[in-house]
């Protein structure tokens, strides 16, 4: 008798933004239980080349904290940090998401029924995140194995997005720290999407920067969309969500 054990299903989520900023984008990074746990010491390889102790993609973009020595305008240095850090990534990812609220289309729905009481942009972004990998366990035919969804601590309104995962999902995220280097990976999916989304206005010209800067992912598959006005609406309808 042949006893084969499952490698469960980890999602690590981010957030980029706040309801204080135009645009929040949660990003999310799903692997393996094993491959997590090869990744974190890969990773963590690949950051110590340059003496980085823990990766913040906005430190990195502005050449600031960890980066504020030696990497501003140093092409060729970002270059090939990037480089090791993202074929890092390519290696050991199953999937990534990223969902984009913009705050403009918030508080349209915002204004007909009571959204921000039940969900902030945070809150709304990572429902769908954790709702598309439970999807994409499934397309995959994976729905056998065990998954977790994992969430850094210490962001504006964690507790109430806790609370609608748990109402959702029948269990609460698992709370963990930036530390944790797939966080970091979460944290690199979320920043992109973010700061595509506000360079560009052209949806179709979104998908082109984006293959730019993730080259290095390949083939991994990934989802990204941005949750407008009326969909928003039609979400919190079926959820029963009061009007104002």
């Amino acid at each position: 008798m042949v006893i084969v054990t499952l490698d469960p299903l980890s999602l690590y989520c981010d957030t980029s933004g706040n309801e204080r900023e135009p645009i929040t984008v949660v990003g999310g990074v799903l692997a393996t239980v094993q491959n997590w746990n090869e990744f974190r010491s890969e990773w963590n390889n690949a950051l110590a080349i340059d003496r980085i102790k823990v990766f913040h993609a906005n430190d990195y973009a502005h050449s600031q904290g960890e980066f504020a020595h030696g990497w501003k305008a140093k092409e060729p240095r970002r270059r090939g940090f990037a480089k090791r850090s993202l074929e890092v990534l390519a290696k050991r990812l199953e999937w990534w998401c990223a969902v984009a609220v913009r705050q403009t289309e918030f508080e349209k729905a915002d204004a007909i029924y009571q959204l921000h009481e039940n969900y902030q942009p945070f809150a709304l972004a990572a429902e769908s995140c954790v709702d598309w990998a439970f999807k994409w366990r499934e397309d995959h035919k994976l729905d056998y194995l065990p998954m977790k969804y994992f969430f850094e601590l210490g962001d504006d309104h964690w507790g109430q997005m806790s609370d609608r995962l748990k109402e959702q999902f029948g269990v609460p995220p698992v709370p963990g720290s930036k530390k944790d280097p797939p966080f970091q990976a979460a944290d690199v999916i979320a920043y992109e999407v973010r700061t595509a989304y506000i360079d560009l206005e052209i949806k179709a010209e979104l998908f082109k920067k984006l293959g730019e800067r993730f080259v290095q992912l390949g083939q991994i598959e990934g989802n990204f969309a941005e949750l407008a006005d009326e969909g928003i609406r039609t979400g919190l309808n079926m959820k029963g969500i009061q009007r104002r």
